[in-house]
C-alpha cells in the first residue's frame, strides 16, 4: 500500500484547441425577425465573459520570441435568426504583437485586418460558428506579467422593435500564457517553454529546472481541425495548493507538465520525464510510481499511470513506455501521451 506523500507527480496539461467548438458558451437567439434579439447574448463583467464569444489562447507557456495562437469564436445557435454585420476582433495585451504576416486567418475565409486585428464575417446564419485565428509573439523576458487577451463579437440586431437596428458588442477574456525563457537553437529552454508552429521539428525541446526535466520529442502529426499552427508546451513548476492537497498535503517533487492538442489521426507523442532524485520513501528507482493529476481546483485528484502493456490504465491519456535509472539517485520515465479535448483548463 502506498501513502499519498510518497509519489512522484506528473502534471499533464492537455489542450485540444481544435475542439473549441464544443465549448459550453453558445449563442441563443430569440425567435422572430431576421436579426438577433436583445436576448441573443448576455455580458458578464467580472470575470469578463459573454455567452456568445469563446476565446482560447495557446500554448499555456510561450517562450520569448516564439509564436502563440489565439482563437476567437462567435456562435449563433438559434436555427432561424441571422446576425448581420458581424465583426470578430481581438484586443492584444501590452507586450504582445502580431506574428509575421499572415498573422490572421478565419473560418470561413473572410476579409481580415491586421490594423484592427479583426475579421468581417457579415451575416452569420442561425446555427453557424465563425472563428478568427491570430498568431502572436512577444519579446518579453521569461516571467514577465501579461494582461488578459480579450476577444469580442459585434453584430446588428433589431431588438424586437419595428425598424430601429442597433449594434451590440460582447467580450470574453482569457488568461495570457506564461512567458518562458528562449528555446536555444539546440532545443534547450528554461524551466518552462512553448510555441505554436507548423514545422513539427520545432515541437521537440528540453526544459530543465534543478535537474528535473521534461523533454518533448517531435510531434508525429499536426493538430486536428486545420489550425494555423500546432501549439505545444512543457516544463516544471511548483505545485498549487490544490495539487499539494491531492498529494496528501505536499508533493515530493515539483510538477512536470506537457501540453499539446489532439493530433491528426489521434496519434500520440513521446515525452521523457526525468526526476533527478527519487523520494526517500521509495526503495529503488525500479519501484518508483508515477501519478497524473486530473481536474482543477478543489476537485483535483490523482491516478497512477500504468505501463503501456498493462490491461487497464487509470490514466485517460498517458502510459509508461519505459523506466530507467537516471544518474546515481534519479529515475527517467518514457511516456506515450495523447491529446484531449479542449475545455479551457489543464490538469497539472
Amino acid at each position: 500500500m502506498w501513502r499519498p506523500n510518497h509519489h512522484v507527480k506528473l502534471g499533464l496539461g492537455i489542450l485540444g484547441l481544435a475542439s473549441a467548438a464544443t465549448a459550453a458558451a453558445l449563442l441563443a437567439f430569440a425567435s422572430g425577425g431576421n436579426a438577433a434579439s436583445s436576448k441573443a447574448c448576455t455580458q458578464q463583467q467580472s470575470p469578463l465573459a459573454a455567452n456568445c464569444v469563446v476565446i482560447s489562447v495557446a500554448p499555456i507557456v510561450l517562450s520569448t520570441n516564439k509564436v502563440g495562437l489565439a482563437a476567437v469564436k462567435f456562435k449563433n445557435t438559434f436555427n432561424k435568426a441571422t446576425a448581420t454585420h458581424t465583426v470578430v476582433a481581438l484586443n492584444l495585451p501590452t507586450g504582445i504583437d502580431l506574428a509575421a504576416t499572415p498573422a490572421i486567418s478565419s473560418n470561413p475565409t473572410v476579409p481580415c485586418s491586421e490594423q484592427t486585428v479583426s475579421c468581417n464575417f457579415g451575416s452569420v446564419p442561425g446555427g453557424a460558428t465563425v472563428t478568427m485565428y491570430v498568431k502572436f509573439t512577444t519579446a518579453l523576458a521569461a516571467g514577465s506579467p501579461v494582461p488578459a487577451f480579450v476577444g469580442s463579437a459585434s453584430f446588428d440586431e433589431s431588438n424586437g422593435n419595428t425598424g430601429t437596428t442597433t449594434n451590440d458588442s460582447f467580450s470574453t477574456a482569457a488568461d495570457a500564457p506564461v512567458i518562458g525563457a528562449e528555446i536555444n537553437s539546440d532545443g534547450h529552454g528554461g524551466a518552462q517553454g512553448g510555441l505554436c508552429t507548423s514545422e513539427l521539428s520545432q515541437t521537440a525541446f528540453t526544459t530543465n529546472r534543478g535537474g528535473q526535466q521534461v523533454n518533448v520529442s517531435p510531434l508525429p502529426a499536426g493538430a486536428q481541425g486545420n489550425l494555423p499552427c500546432t501549439p505545444v508546451a512543457a516544463g516544471v513548476r511548483d505545485a498549487t495548493l490544490d495539487e499539494a492537497n491531492a498529494c496528501g498535503g505536499t508533493c515530493p517533487t515539483s510538477i512536470s507538465f506537457v501540453f499539446f492538442p489532439v493530433l491528426s489521426g489521434n496519434q500520440k507523442a513521446t515525452v521523457i520525464a526525468i526526476f533527478p532524485t527519487i523520494p526517500s520513501t521509495v526503495s529503488s528507482w525500479q519501484k518508483t510510481p508515477l501519478f497524473e493529476l486530473l481536474g482543477t481546483g478543489a476537485a483535483t485528484t490523482q491516478v497512477q499511470v500504468a505501463s503501456c502493456t498493462a490491461p487497464k490504465n487509470p490514466s485517460p491519456d498517458t502510459c509508461i513506455l519505459g523506466l530507467a535509472k537516471f544518474g546515481p539517485q534519479g529515475v527517467q520515465f518514457t511516456l506515450s501521451v495523447a491529446g484531449s479535448p479542449f475545455d479551457g483548463r489543464y490538469t497539472p
